[in-house]
């Protein structure tokens, strides 16, 4: 191994050699100010002659070549013939290297049915020799080249001192090896087939006299954004287009594979198809040639970081990619990210809301990096990040700001999006908010800066919210013994292995009620209900809550599919604290608080979450967990908690629309004066119908009966408050439009307050990072009695006017009365007429007025008391 290197060693600096001569032999002389060089009618065939007898020369020493300009046809015969030694006696360095490293690389693609034919570890080695030096090793070593005392170097390899002398003294003629029935003329055939169809790229040997110099000043490039993942209907379709048109289920194609498989041509296509994923999936994923992206799902524009960094220049080299910004965000890839931080300059994130990629989903997130290798090895990071761009002009806009001015929002006053820069939009990043994000979203160890998932805000004035939740001392992950966490039933899988089945129903008893996700809004578990035709996300309608039984349970899409036994069996346990012998209880029958796994962080509200009770299961679509019935005081305070836009704020900045058990447990959990009244108006939201009466009861606390609104309101009545008691009834949650806002505005002003957030930063969070409700609450109206009236929101469905409608009614008179008759399925029985009565005056809430309002009550009620 050691000799084949040293050869290795001399051929590339052969290489080198070569590689400056060819170019020097292809540079044209411009023809300006009237200079004209003589073109060169040199033929191809006098090439082919010159390279068979001069031994791989180029022959650029001849004076014909000086001053002439090759045609295109000359140059690539050139290349052709003298660079890739097609039909030379004595292959040159080039060819030599390349079918050397394309052999290694073919061993990961080496095709199923020519098995037989992959060398053992002596064949591979004695194949080499014959490749590069022309002789065969002998049985006890090589004795190739005479070795020296220790391991050649890179700086030996780019001594020049030899220049081409290795490949003149040892010749090979590569057509000659690849001629033969034998088997290592059949290998070095299928090894060249092999590289064909890869086009395997070898940049240390096309560019070999630029790494001589250090490697590139500066790469750039947009790499592709591709999963590597064996997919059978890819292969499929290859032959038979119809697959790649027509929607097929994974489980369905397999059903049909044996016999689209009798077909030759598709039985071919699909194993080559596999053979290449397979091959690449292995080649990406092992540890010697990526170890930087070890346990992480393979994406090519991963591959293209760690390779920039490693060919351009060691102590300046830099490199800049637009690549998808789940790095960032990525717990499993802490090794990577730490080798980014190091290098990154310039990080800007873009949504693609106004279509800079055409045909690429509008809200998919990406950015432009800008790297910069590190002087030394102990560089600290030091880098600039600008979030929620739309337009690259705003960059430049950013650092041209002298800072006066409004900050401007994630949407405009139009309710476009916003492209205006402003210089509190650079974020500048260091060790300390590194270290900041590593409490908030990471290990939170003293060195868990280094690997920290990237924390994201709008502004700077956004920063210090951030840091104060990042020094609350516990997070949900401190109750990791108490909580359990689950995405309960696999949408799909759950449906094929028989556990629940498609049923479009209103169920009878609580036992396996199952949600879909469109059931989950901000602490309300009765959001929407499924059609009686639901196929989509939009077949739902909204639940009036003031008009549902006390027992109301809604409609459906899933039921259970097996036995009762099977489905305990199947139904994620978990542990009882007070069994000593382990015992574990069913997840579902407990109280749970669970939320939408998936929603758009530029949507209205990202953290969708409420309280669900025994027997309600879900499919994954939700994400949840559950606590014992002697935690149950935890779960009701989450649940206000997590209502909170200061909650809601914290997962849009982790950049991660997947709320699911890394996310969750992040969350933090704040000891305070407070938590009474948060606890209080997450049960008044949540408790919605009489199975939720017993997690009223367990929270039950004396002091909720002299709580009270923090808003003088003829719409919030005292006897909200003074009228509770341990019993819950129809009438112990908030029911109305109204009274459910001022509950959420009132949480929001409560969970800053417990978690150090001053208003100003508040309002901040609200009006920079929450655009899209700051528009809805501009244009909400309600009714005398709380209704909502009218909204530009379409999730009110037919419970309000529609706009042409309210404008002619919003000014009436107090008192009078308006009505409307909907067509209602969202209760057993429906459809059915039902009318429903607005009242005047109709008026809308301004919620930074509210927010200031609240302030003052609890900071009267309760100090500055954490």
């Amino acid at each position: 191994m050691r000799s084949l290197s040293k050869t290795i060693d001399e051929l590339w600096r052969g290489q080198i050699k070569a590689r400056q001569q060819l170019e020097k032999a292809t540079q044209d002389d411009l023809i300006i100010y009237g200079f004209d060089a003589n073109a060169s009618k040199k033929t191809a065939k006098a090439l082919e002659n010159q390279q068979k007898h001069g031994q791989g020369s180029l022959g650029i020493e001849n004076e014909y070549f000086r001053g002439n300009n090759l045609t295109i046809r000359e140059k690539d015969e050139m290349l052709r013939i003298a660079y890739h030694s097609e039909k030379a006696e004595n292959a040159s360095e080039y060819a030599r290297l390349k079918l050397a490293m394309d052999y290694w690389c073919s061993l990961w693609f080496w095709p199923i049915d020519q098995a037989n034919l992959l060398p053992t570890r002596s064949q591979y080695l004695t194949e080499m020799s014959l490749i590069l030096t022309g002789e065969i090793p002998q049985e006890e070593g090589f004795t190739l080249t005479s070795m020296d005392n220790g391991q050649p170097t890179f700086d030996d390899a780019m001594d020049d001192s030899h220049e081409r002398d290795y490949m003149y003294d040892h010749a090979v003629d590569l057509n000659e090896l690849c001629k033969g029935d034998g088997e290592p003329a059949q290998r070095l055939r299928l090894v060249k087939k092999i590289a064909k169809k890869q086009r395997f790229f070898h940049w240390e040997l096309e560019f070999a006299d630029v790494f001589k110099d250090g490697g590139f000043d500066f790469m750039v490039g947009n790499p592709p954004w591709v999963k590597l993942q064996w997919e059978a209907a890819n292969a499929i379709s290859d032959v038979n287009p119809k697959y790649a048109v027509q929607s097929i289920s994974a489980s369905d194609l397999n059903k049909k594979l044996p016999e689209l498989l009798k077909n030759q041509r598709t039985h071919d296509a699909f194993i080559s198809e596999y053979v290449s994923t397979a091959g690449q999936m292995s080649f990406y994923n092992a540890i010697g040639n990526y170890p930087l992206l070890q346990g992480q799902q393979t994406n090519l524009f991963r591959c293209f970081l760690p390779n920039a960094w490693d060919y351009t220049r060691k102590h300046d080299g830099v490199s800049a990619f637009v690549h998808p910004d789940e790095l960032y965000g990525d717990t499993r890839a802490g090794i990577l990210r730490e080798q980014m931080y190091r290098r990154l300059r310039h990080h800007f994130q873009f949504i693609n809301e106004r279509k800079l990629f055409a045909g690429v989903h509008n809200e998919t997130i990406f950015s432009l990096n800008v790297y910069r290798n590190p002087n030394t090895d102990y560089n600290l990071p030091r880098f600039d990040s600008i979030w929620n761009l739309y337009d690259p002009k705003t960059i430049d806009e950013c650092y041209a700001s002298d800072g006066s001015g409004a900050v401007p929002g994630v949407k405009n006053e139009l309710g476009e999006w916003n492209t205006r820069g402003h210089k509190s939009r650079v974020i500048s990043i260091s060790k300390g908010e590194l270290s900041m994000f590593s409490r908030l979203v990471g290990s939170g160890e003293s060195s868990g800066w280094l690997q920290a998932p990237m924390v994201g805000m709008h502004a700077t004035e956004l920063l210090s919210a951030l840091e104060k939740m990042s020094e609350i001392p516990r997070t949900l992950r401190n109750y990791a013994d108490e909580i359990t966490y689950s995405g309960m039933w696999h949408e799909t899988n759950s449906r094929k292995d028989g556990t629940i089945k498609d049923d479009i129903h209103f169920p009878t008893s609580t036992k396996a009620l199952i949600y879909s996700s469109p059931f989950i809004g901000v602490t309300n578990p009765l959001l929407q209900v499924a059609r009686q035709k639901c196929q989509t996300n939009r077949d739902y309608d909204p639940i009036d809550l003031t008009d549902i039984p006390a027992d109301y349970m809604p409609r459906v899409k899933y039921s259970q599919a097996c036995t009762d036994a099977e489905y305990e069996a199947r139904v994620q346990k978990m542990a009882d604290p007070n069994q000593e012998d382990g015992a574990a209880g069913r997840f579902d029958a407990v109280y749970r608080l669970c939320n939408r796994e998936y929603v758009g962080l530029s949507s209205e509200r990202t953290l969708q979450a409420s309280c669900v009770h025994p027997g309600v299961a879900w499919v994954n679509t939700i994400a949840g967990y559950g606590v014992h019935p002697e935690r149950y005081a935890l779960l009701a305070l989450m649940s206000g908690l997590e209502a909170a836009l200061p909650y809601d704020f914290f997962v849009r900045s982790a950049g991660k629309p997947h709320i699911n058990r890394s996310v969750l447990e992040s969350l933090p959990v704040p000891a305070s004066v407070l938590n009474p009244e948060i606890r209080l108006r997450g049960l008044l939201l949540n408790c919605l119908t009489k199975p939720y009466a017993n997690l009223w009861q367990s929270c039950w606390d004396e002091t909720y009966t002299s709580m009270s609104w923090a808003k003088d309101d003829p719409r919030l009545t005292a006897d909200t408050f003074t009228s509770l008691t341990d019993e819950w009834d129809w009438h112990t949650p908030l029911r109305t439009d109204y009274e459910r806002r001022q509950a959420l505005v009132e949480l929001d002003v409560l969970a800053s307050m417990a978690l150090g957030i001053t208003l100003d930063e508040l309002i901040d969070i609200y009006g920079l990072t929450f655009m899209v409700l700051n528009q809805y609450e501009a244009d909400t109206w309600y009714d005398a009695n709380g209704r909502v009236a009218f909204s530009s929101k379409k999730g009110y469905g037919k419970l309000t006017f529609d706009r042409p409608d309210f404008e002619r009614i919003k000014n009436a008179p107090a008192g009078k009365v308006f009505t409307r008759t909907i067509t209602d399925d969202t209760q057993p029985g429906g459809p059915r007429e039902r009318t429903i009565e607005y009242v005047a005056p109709f008026d809308k809430c301004n919620r930074v007025e509210d927010y200031k309002t609240a302030w003052k009550f609890f900071t009267q009620k309760y100090g500055d008391a954490k």
